[in-house]
């Protein structure tokens, strides 16, 4: 992974090993990766160690040559080091989800991401979130303030920057029924949420006109329930607005 540093062998497996042997390295994309030009084989030894470098994306392929050997190539593909979001359910205002930030490359090192939004109006993240050693993923939480969208952004030292389109909805209210009802008779009405239905909504009901018409003060929309439904029962000729 870019940028980093790895330890690769270089070995001989045939021939003698009691002289040191000189070792030709060529690179076919130093913008790559880096790598010494040359390693000596001690004598006695089989290998050498050398460090390579990797500085950017993209694929290189390394050869070693040496005097009486044939000669070795490798080809290495140098990924990046990249982060992610991943969000986990709708967004809506008011409420609390969990989302993810997700790393691409070495796992060995816990690191802390910074979390930005743009624009700030539409939603709410902590200014950072930790993924912890060993762990690919770290959780954050997001909270809608207003009907939108908003592009989310992940950074971290060293790391390809994440982004996301964070898209908030408002939670919605409607009524239907008979807009006619009769004198001493009753219509029934339904009272209907848009999502999320997970937790119970008490709804005030207005009643512009209550010596006219008789509605409850209060409807309650249950936990996992898109709807209610009450009554309107007339009283006396006339109109009244029932919101």
């Amino acid at each position: 992974y870019a940028p980093s540093t790895n330890f690769w062998t270089v070995s001989r497996n045939e021939g003698t090993t009691d002289d040191a042997l000189t070792v030709t390295i060529s690179n076919s994309n130093p913008d790559v990766l880096a790598i010494p030009s040359s390693v000596v084989i001690d004598a006695g030894s089989t290998s050498a160690t050398i460090a390579v470098c990797n500085f950017d994306h993209g694929s290189a392929t390394i050869t070693a040559q040496a005097e009486g050997y044939q000669p070795a190539s490798l080809t290495t593909v140098v990924s990046g080091k990249n982060l992610q979001i991943f969000n986990v359910g709708s967004l809506y205002v008011g409420r609390t989800n969990e989302w993810i930030v997700f790393r691409t490359g070495p796992l060995a090192e816990a690191i802390t991401v910074s979390l930005g939004t743009e624009p700030s109006s539409i939603v709410s993240v902590p200014a950072s979130a930790n993924i912890a050693a060993g762990e690919a993923m770290g959780y954050f939480p997001i909270v809608g303030l207003s009907p939108g969208s908003a592009t989310l952004t992940a950074t971290a030292a060293d790391y390809q920057a994440g982004a996301i389109v964070a898209a908030v909805s408002a939670q919605s209210l409607s009524l239907t029924g008979h807009k006619q009802v009769c004198k001493g008779r009753s219509n029934d009405w339904t009272l209907a949420r848009t999502a999320p239905y997970d937790d119970p909504l008490t709804v005030t009901i207005g009643n512009e006109h209550p010596e006219i018409v008789s509605a409850p003060a209060n409807v309650t929309i249950t936990a996992g329930s898109a709807v209610a439904h009450f009554f309107v029962e007339g009283k006396k000729l006339g109109s009244s607005l029932i919101t």
